[in-house]
């Protein structure tokens, strides 16, 4: 990937200084990759539909060097923040291979060796031609590696601050092979780095769906990107109406995935949405065998299905029909799908109080129906955006659909908070045209679109809310946010 000259500002200034301060030489180059946030088109990734985010500012800045000697330790990290302590023990090279039982203790830096053990795994899934292990064995030969990291994407956001770190780790790792002359050339797209860190991230107990990832990567400055995964990952650019701002607030409750995998939460999710999927597929007679997401169904269901608004139409029929309201339960699924079928879709959900209450329906429902609403709110905002139409009515139709978005998030995929329910009240009631949660849920933060002319009003209105609720400083409470670039590599300020 081709270096941009490096931006002498002072947090990338800072973070050479520090660098140079522990290593005892600036870094070779900084990797960056930015956090997202999504503004409609939440959970339905791992369902194969596609979503509709951004890139924000926050990101995660790595500055990337190697010593000419080996040290006891593979890798050294080093985090600007000092809440962050240091790994107790030294990375070893089999640690970045094929060591899974790094994983076994909750640590930052399992963010870079799930990173390392991502493109190892699978590297040859997605074309490389390079044995990965290798070179991380042929890296390591050369010297000690020396990471300072910088992560600015609030923790517990909801804003990808995970998958931040996991893809600029590996896109710095990625190019540390090309500048340590270890391949010719780029590693991989930028397309299959996305789609690999996805992958990545299951290694600390997340079944990502690819929207973070694929944004990180695939962002472009001042817009907006629908994400498709179908049949191969793209990403087309969405314009904005520019008398629209966004603005993201903090629900004072912190949202966490890997709580969430361990518990009631995302992973629940996603075999939920696996087994609607199978149950519908199951009703109508379709090959069981080939359904893993309601994708499947549809493209199985319907013979040249386009996830069209129409074709979504059916399939919300069908979940009408077929399902019903109330939970299922193993005995009913095993009785459906059959036993090992079953067993097969739920991945490292196991507990049988959560089994044995799985809401197949309202979760399809919600799916389809929000796939509906990305596919409409990108066409209303190109549609205003070439007529230059962007009257307040016509704004409050897009945020109609974000506000529709909430409801379905919080009533039929249940991943909603009452903090989160009160922070999106409260922007509406301040004169936000849409407001919904965004970054999964159950805790984190809200999106709220609100015109232009109002912002002020708008700001002075949640900080007034804020008071009284907390501590934190307002620019953790409140992000105003314009689409930011995608993941690239910056040039040091000393050329080497």
């Amino acid at each position: 990937m081709e270096a941009r000259d490096f931006p002498n500002t002072t947090r990338f200034v800072e973070l050479e200084n520090r660098h140079q301060q522990v290593f005892g030489q600036k870094p070779f180059f900084i990797a960056r990759a930015p956090g997202r946030v999504n503004l409609i088109g939440e959970h339905v990734d791992y369902s194969g539909y596609s979503v509709l985010p951004m890139a924000i500012e926050g990101d995660a800045l790595i500055g990337v060097s190697q010593s000419s000697e080996s040290l006891e330790s593979a890798v050294v990290l080093e985090n600007i923040e000092s809440k962050f302590l240091p790994r107790s023990e030294p990375i070893q090279v089999s640690h970045l291979i094929d060591d899974h039982s790094v994983f076994s203790q909750h640590h930052w830096s399992n963010y870079f060796l799930a990173a390392c053990q991502g493109l190892v795994r699978h590297a040859k899934e997605y074309g490389i031609a390079h044995d990965v292990a290798q070179l991380f064995r042929d890296l390591v030969s050369k010297g000690t590696v020396q990471l300072t990291i910088w992560g600015t994407v609030p923790i517990g956001s909801g804003l990808s601050s995970s998958s931040s770190m996991v893809c600029s780790f590996t896109l710095a790792v990625a190019e540390l092979f090309v500048r340590q002359k270890l391949i010719e050339g780029a590693l991989a797209s930028r397309e299959d780095l996305a789609a690999i860190c996805a992958k990545s991230e299951r290694f600390i107990g997340v079944e990502s769906g690819g929207m973070d990832q694929a944004i990180s990567f695939l962002a472009q400055q001042n817009y907006a990107m629908r994400i498709e995964f179908h049949p191969k990952l793209t990403a087309s650019k969405v314009q904005l109406p520019s008398s629209a701002l966004f603005v993201i607030c903090n629900s004072l409750v912190e949202h966490s995935l890997q709580s969430a995998a361990s518990g009631s939460g995302y992973n629940v999710r996603v075999v939920e949405c696996r087994l609607a999927a199978a149950v519908l597929g199951h009703h109508l007679n379709l090959p069981v065998e080939k359904i893993r997401t309601l994708l499947d169904f549809e493209l199985l269901a319907i013979p040249n299905a386009s996830s069209s608004c129409v074709d979504l139409d059916r399939c919300l029929e069908w979940t009408a029909e077929l399902l019903h309201e109330e939970p299922y339960t193993i005995a009913e699924l095993e009785t459906l799908l059959g036993a090992d079928t079953f067993q097969a879709y739920l991945g490292c959900v196991r507990d049988p109080l959560i089994l044995n209450n799985l809401r197949l329906k309202q979760r399809a429902r919600h799916v389809f129906s929000e796939a509906k609403r990305v596919i409409s709110f990108q066409q209303l905002a190109n549609q205003l955006c070439s007529s230059n139409d962007v009257s307040q009515e016509n704004l409050q139709r897009l945020g109609t659909l974000m506000n529709e978005s909430h409801e379905s998030c919080k009533t039929d995929f249940e991943c909603s908070c009452p903090e989160l329910d009160a922070i999106v009240s409260q922007c509406r009631s301040a004169g936000a045209v849409g407001a919904r949660l965004t970054g999964a849920g159950w805790g984190g933060w809200c999106i709220s679109m609100i015109p232009v002319t109002i912002r002020e009003e708008f700001l002075e209105n949640l900080a007034s809310f804020y008071s009284s609720r907390s501590n934190l400083p307002l620019n953790l409470l409140l992000l105003e946010s314009t689409p930011s670039d995608g993941a690239c590599v910056f040039a040091s300020s000393t050329i080497h």
